[in-house]
């Protein structure tokens, strides 16, 4: 059985309200987050969120071949001095272990590049997959203090 056939491109301005609802959803579901109330949460998250997309980070997006308003999955990085920093990587639970999620992440480092690999936000789901990767682990609000690279 083969996957689905997708591409990986630039996200659309419209799209842009799905990926951020998949990542507080997400991300509401880690267990360290359960215990913040929601809407704490949900604040604290969508600052974080604008916090980023201030700086004009990389969004790639896999959408179906056939039905192009269909997205898979998606992933926000960016580059930071040396590091290659992603932010969060996102695949729709019925495609994930396709290799979708790995195709964006291959995507966006080979356009930002990096000698380090850095990722912001804690994912049980990835954490053990990203160290096997070499990713590293740093707060959000350290690396948002920091100057982007051009990429």
């Amino acid at each position: 059985m083969t996957g689905p056939r997708y591409t990986i491109g630039a996200i659309d301005p419209r799209e842009r309200n799905f990926m951020l609802q998949s990542w507080c959803r997400s991300f509401r579901s880690e267990r360290v987050n359960l215990r913040m109330p929601s809407t704490a949460f949900f604040s604290w998250a969508r600052s974080i969120m604008d916090r980023i997309f201030a700086r004009d980070p990389l969004v790639l997006v896999a959408r179906d071949d056939e039905d192009p308003i269909f997205v898979y999955g998606w992933i926000c990085a960016e580059r930071i001095d040396d590091a290659f920093v992603g932010h969060y990587l996102y695949c729709k639970r019925p495609f994930r272990e396709q290799g979708i999620a790995r195709a964006l992440l291959i995507e966006a480092l080979g356009r930002l590049g990096g000698s380090r690999l850095v990722y912001s936000h804690e994912c049980s789901g990835m954490r053990d997959k990203l160290a096997a990767m070499g990713f590293e682990k740093q707060p959000v609000a350290v690396l948002l203090r920091r100057p982007r690279e051009a990429a």
